[in-house]
């Protein structure tokens, strides 16, 4: 199967769609991600895609300097930018918005 590589800004896109893409991306590019993703998503009472989004958007709007240096660090190690940057953000500290 060929693997997919997606910009930041194709994942941010995903995400704000709120669509099953992006489950069916870390799906076939990092299942154990999936996982923790998944079990994150039901702890907290959404589903995946609403949950990636607000981690995300919670990410671009609230991550202090050094969360983005490390995020940023992460993309430029990492053999697909995209998914080692989405990961940093998933596995990082959650920077939670306000519900409105």
């Amino acid at each position: 199967m060929d693997r997919v590589f997606l910009s930041l800004g194709d994942l941010m896109a995903l995400a704000r769609r709120q669509s099953g893409q992006i489950t069916q991306w870390l799906a076939t590019c990092d299942p154990a991600a999936l996982a923790r993703l998944e079990a994150d998503a039901v702890a907290a009472g959404e589903s995946v895609a609403s949950h990636a989004r607000a981690r995300l958007a919670g990410f671009c709007r609230l991550a202090d300097d050094e969360a983005w240096v490390h995020a940023l660090s992460c993309a430029r190690a990492g053999g697909d930018a995209g998914q080692a940057f989405l990961m940093a953000v998933l596995d990082g500290p959650v920077f939670a918005l306000e519900a409105s």
